[in-house]
């Protein structure tokens, strides 16, 4: 038995205290925690300098890997199977990489461009509009309200909602980082202008493609028994199909199927899908009211085509716009789209760089726009015509960030002015500025920390 002198005490207490603090040290290094406090434990990564936390990881990892995401894959991969483990399954057969090295890979890859693009926004002074501020804070509540109805805490509800160490405000700073990268996309195309020699360059390694061509288009999907029968039927319609009545034939005759309308404009050097409908579309005889329909039986889809304009060279002067078109049905009534369309009005003019002020709000309230692809309202190639829009673009006084709210019956549309120049110049913008971009978001660097590791998210 150790006799307990007042040395042995102080010695007692010292080991207690020493255990204490490495136990208490061990739990600040080496858990991730709901508070989000970016203790060394807490930090999956480090990107250009900013801390990425575990929750912050794992948001994007288990929206990489949710039941929607893996039955879309298994519905594209052949040889994919969501029931089975990332681990065990090959993505990649000559290097052997499974699916989950490339989930991570791409998850990682996401998150370097996202912070990346925020850093950059933060330096050029780039910040969340009070309108998606008020996105962010809606989701939030509902967040909070789902959390409440369910009785518990609301970082445990994005915990079991999002992936591990998921907090609520890591959603809420996820919101509003991707707010900023998103804005600063928009910052980024507006401020960027291209040279002369730039220009130069382009149209010399491209003004063998620089053609474009208006057609109208149906595509539909049919099955393997079905495709020559629907062939032969839009054949038999094909003499009857013009610009004022093609959609109205195909859908009344096609009534059964899923079809996908397109009337536009395209251009040789960006166009993308069917190759037997390219090759017929840019052929050197192809003329205005020209007609076809193409089967690919590979993909098992039919093609509706008719030439509204004949193939020509992007060498004419056309003009660039920004739009914003706001339907009266998506705000109840006019008096709130009238509200809504005076404070953004109120705010461009207000805004010392008012072109991407539009850009955003463009962005913000443009109804067709896709979620991951942001366009700012921007729309080229405009030629003069008969239209209110087209008159007011085209009026010799017209300058830069110029812009008007024109009334229609369904609701506002407005309309702001970017510039005029060779229809060609607006091709070589899209192609330079998005690659110039690109290589931005990659110039990043980024060091993977290994005091925890970190949960994947539920894959």
């Amino acid at each position: 038995m150790i006799k307990i002198t007042n040395k042995n005490r102080k010695i007692a207490v010292a080991i207690i205290i020493s255990v204490t603090f490495t136990v208490l040290m061990g739990l600040f290094l080496f858990r991730p925690n709901n508070a989000e406090i970016l203790v060394p434990g807490n930090i999956a990564m480090t990107v250009d300098g900013l801390n990425v936390s575990v929750g912050f990881y794992n948001y994007f990892y288990s929206a990489s890997t949710s039941p929607e995401i893996l039955l879309e894959l298994e519905k594209q991969y052949e040889d994919f199977d969501q029931n089975i483990p990332l681990d065990e399954q090959i993505y990649d057969a000559k290097t052997g990489e499974t699916w989950s090295e490339y989930t991570r890979k791409t998850v990682e890859e996401q998150i370097t461009s996202l912070i990346k693009a925020y850093n950059e926004g933060i330096k050029a002074g780039v910040f969340v509009f009070d309108e998606q501020q008020k996105n962010i804070d809606t989701i939030i509540k509902a967040l909070e309200s789902e959390a409440k109805e369910l009785s518990i805490g609301t970082s445990d509800y994005t915990g079991y909602t999002y992936g591990d160490y998921v907090g609520v405000k890591t959603v809420r700073k996820i919101l509003e980082m991707s707010y900023i990268a998103q804005n600063y996309y928009e910052y980024f195309v507006v401020n960027n202008t291209l040279s002369q020699e730039d220009y130069k360059k382009f149209f010399e390694n491209n003004k063998t493609k620089l053609i474009s061509v208006e057609y109208f288009c149906c595509e539909f999907t049919v099955d393997e028994k079905s495709l020559d029968e629907a062939e032969n039927a839009v054949e038999l319609l094909i003499p009857e199909l013009s610009s004022s009545n093609f959609e109205k034939i195909l859908k009344k005759s096609f009534s059964e199927f899923s079809l996908s309308f397109f009337k536009g404009r395209n251009n040789l050097l960006y166009f993308e899908g069917s190759e037997k409908m390219k090759n017929w579309l840019f052929d050197d005889c192809r003329k205005a009211g020209d007609k076809i329909v193409i089967a690919d039986e590979e993909e098992k889809r039919l093609y509706v085509v008719l030439v509204l304009k004949e193939p020509k060279d992007e060498l004419k002067v056309s003009c660039s716009a920004r739009e914003i078109a706001m339907r009266v049905s998506d705000f109840g009534d006019w008096d709130s789209l009238e509200k809504t369309a005076n404070e953004i009005e109120a705010k461009i003019k207000e805004a010392d760089n008012k072109e991407f002020a539009f850009a955003v709000y463009a962005d913000i309230y443009m109804n067709n726009i896709k979620s991951d692809k942001y366009s700012g309202g921007l729309v080229t190639n405009l030629e003069n015509g008969d239209g209110e829009a087209e008159k007011w673009l085209f009026d010799s006084d017209r300058k830069r960030e110029d812009f008007v709210r024109l009334k229609t019956e369904n609701g506002y549309y407005l309309i702001m002015y970017v510039e005029r120049k060779p229809s060609w110049q607006f091709y070589a913008d899209e192609e330079i500025k998005s690659s110039e971009f690109k290589k931005i978001m990659k110039n990043s660097k980024l060091q993977k920390r290994y005091a925890f590791k970190f949960t994947e998210g539920y894959s």
